[in-house]
């Protein structure tokens, strides 16, 4: 530079100063463009806090939820445990019930079999003293049935006899 005539070095500097006049206008182009970029990083940030902030409600909510559908899986696990405990359960007091009945349905049974048994015995006892009174009966008139074509009922005759002579005195005496 020290080499360089002053005439050029004027020349450059107007140059320079020609280039440096242009530069506050370049400032405030950069300023106003600088705003610009501001205002839109504010806007851009706001909906990105909006964004974040709707992410966020929407993974508390998917955490309510998760702990919603955990508590009811918690639930559904502890209802299905119960009621199988519950199904054992009542199988097997079903079980004994139904083994108690069938005992009682034996002993019930042996108890009508048995009585069973006493009547036909009392049946065949009260047969046989029936067939024994139909037997004196039968040969009894039989007995009779004999003495009447005979004609000598015992009792009968006397009473036919009387009844005759009854008879005989009513008509005397009304005669």
């Amino acid at each position: 530079m020290a080499t360089q005539t002053p005439r050029i070095r004027v020349e450059m500097l107007e140059d320079q100063m020609e280039e440096l006049r242009h530069l506050p206008s370049r400032v405030s182009e950069l300023g106003a463009q600088f705003s610009h970029f501001q205002a839109e990083v504010r806007n851009e940030f706001s909906a990105l806090r909006a964004d974040i902030a709707e992410i966020r409600a929407e993974l508390a909510t998917c955490a309510r939820q998760s702990a919603v559908d955990a508590e009811f899986a918690a639930v559904r696990a502890e209802m299905k445990e119960g009621l199988e405990t519950l199904g054992s359960t009542l199988r097997a007091e079903i079980r004994a019930g139904d083994e108690e009945t069938r005992y009682q349905m034996r002993v019930l049974h042996e108890d009508v079999m048995g009585r069973l048994a006493l009547l036909q015995e009392e049946l065949r006892a009260g047969d046989e003293e029936t067939r024994h009174e139909m037997r004196v009966l039968h040969e009894d008139v039989i007995g009779r049935l004999a003495l009447l074509q005979e004609g000598l009922l015992p009792g009968r005759h006397r009473r036919l006899a009387s009844s005759k002579t009854r008879q005989a005195s009513k008509k005397k005496r009304s005669g």
